[in-house]
């Protein structure tokens, strides 16, 4: 199973200990085979594992398009 996740940067350093808590229980979980979390900014405390994907915002333009990129 694939989950997918948005966070702004502002909401995880408001609950980052609940964010944290959260992509490492979905990590260990044997039934999520990768994690896509799509962010506004990157931040050190972001859990590594190699299921979690980590994409951040690239570019915003007028059309509401939104571009990531993977870092």
């Amino acid at each position: 199973m694939l989950l997918i996740q948005k966070i702004s940067l502002s909401d995880f350093l408001n609950y980052k200990e609940e964010y944290v808590n959260c992509l490492i229980s979905n990590s260990n979980n044997d039934y999520i085979t990768e994690i896509f979390v799509f962010m506004d900014g990157v931040n050190p405390d972001l859990p590594k594992s190699n299921k979690i994907k980590y994409f951040v915002r690239k570019s915003h333009n007028d059309n509401e398009l939104i571009e990531y990129s993977k870092e």
